[in-house]
C-alpha cells in the first residue's frame, strides 16, 4: 500500500506542477505590480531544466528503494508531461512536437538517472563522486544563464 501511495503522490505532484508551470507561462512581468512580477519569475523558473532536475533528484534520493526511485521519477515526469501538453493543447490548440520528443526522452532516461542518485545517497563509497553528476549539470545550466543575461 505504501509503494502505491508514493507512486500516486508522485503522479499527483507531476500533474499539478505540469498544470501550474503551463499556467505560469501565460504571465508577463508588469512594471509596478509585484504580484505579476512574482508569477512571471516563477514562470521563467519552471521553464528551466534545472528546477525539474532538482525535483527529480529529491524524489529519487528520498525513495525507499532503487526500484521506487526509478518508478517515482518516471511517474512524476509522465504526469508532468501529460498534464503540461494537454493543458497546452487546450489553451493554444497546438504544441511543439520537438519539445515533446525532448522531454519524453528525458522522462525515459529518468529512471536510470534516479537509480544513480539513489545509489549516491545510500552507498558511502559512491557518495563521493556520484552527486557531482547532477550538480555539474545544474552548474552548467546556471553558468549559461549568467552569460546570456
Amino acid at each position: 500500500m505504501k509503494k502505491q501511495q508514493s507512486f500516486f503522490l508522485c503522479l499527483i505532484l507531476g500533474v499539478t506542477l505540469g498544470i501550474v508551470s503551463k499556467y505560469l507561462d501565460t504571465f508577463t512581468a508588469y512594471d509596478g505590480d509585484w504580484l505579476m512580477n512574482i508569477a512571471s519569475y516563477l514562470g521563467d523558473l519552471f521553464t528551466r531544466l534545472g528546477i525539474w532536475i532538482l525535483i527529480a533528484t529529491t524524489i529519487a534520493a528520498y525513495s525507499k528503494t532503487q526500484i521506487n526511485s526509478a518508478l517515482n521519477t518516471f511517474t512524476f515526469f509522465t504526469g508532468m508531461l501529460i498534464s503540461y501538453y494537454l493543458y497546452s493543447a487546450y489553451l493554444f490548440g497546438v504544441f511543439s512536437t520537438s519539445d515533446i520528443i525532448y522531454w519524453s526522452i528525458l522522462a525515459l532516461l529518468s529512471p536510470f538517472l534516479a537509480v544513480i542518485v539513489w545509489n549516491a545517497k545510500n552507498n558511502t563509497s559512491l557518495s563521493w563522486f556520484l552527486p557531482a553528476l547532477p550538480i555539474a549539470f545544474m552548474l552548467t545550466l546556471s553558468l549559461g544563464l549568467v552569460f546570456f543575461t
